[in-house]
């Protein structure tokens, strides 16, 4: 009887430990899935970047994936969410229905945009800049939005990278912004408690 409720008590906290971390492993999930598709693209024309911490003046801001390619630098952030996505360029917050039931969600264009930055800054890029923000939800969402911002499906993503075909760089300038950024997808679990605090602060 005793081992029962021991049992009982193990599940009951492997329970509560992925509902409480549910949020965080969904996001890795997706972030997994587009990593998958972006390995389709061609290595020897496109260099990927995946999870990034970067500091800059305005503080610390961690971006899903960046591609480089002659065609442009795509910043990629991902969304792994169901249900019916609605939201537009301006408003604070999208909105996520599932059921009956609406969950605000922070605009995930804004969101990007501020990783957008953060990667014209350390790569000190003039204002007409080859940076291609790109928001990516899973396939299992239903998006109602309007903007101007590429907003596709994991399954569109390659896709949409691809008819970018005007070079915008050199080899030589994305062999250099390469260098700069890939340092920035090595950082420490302190790094991540930090970034995450000063999140926190900022809401």
């Amino acid at each position: 009887m005793i081992f029962f409720y021991v049992i009982m008590l193990i599940l009951a906290l492997i329970i509560l430990y992925f509902k409480i971390n549910f949020a965080k492993y969904k996001g890795k999930i997706g972030e997994y899935y587009v990593k998958e598709h972006l390995s389709e693209l061609n290595k020897n024309k496109y260099f990927i970047l995946n999870d990034l911490l970067i500091n800059t003046q305005r503080g610390s801001t961690q971006v899903d994936h960046v591609v480089l390619s002659v065609y442009g630098i795509f910043i990629i952030e991902t969304k792994n969410m169901v249900g019916k996505i609605t939201g537009n360029d301006h408003c604070t917050h999208w909105k996520q229905r599932l059921k009956r039931k609406t969950y605000p969600f922070h605009n995930p264009v804004k969101q990007n945009y501020g990783h957008v930055m953060a990667i014209k800054e350390v790569l000190h890029l003039p204002n007409t800049n080859p940076l291609i923000p790109i928001i990516a939800f899973s396939d299992a969402a239903y998006l109602r939005i309007y903007t101007k911002t590429k907003v596709v499906y994991f399954s569109m993503l390659v896709k949409t990278i691809k008819r970018y075909r005007e070079p915008l760089l050199s080899k030589g300038d994305v062999a250099q912004y390469l260098k700069i950024l890939e340092p920035y997808t090595h950082f420490t679990s302190k790094d991540k408690t930090t970034h995450i605090k000063n999140i926190k602060r900022s809401v």
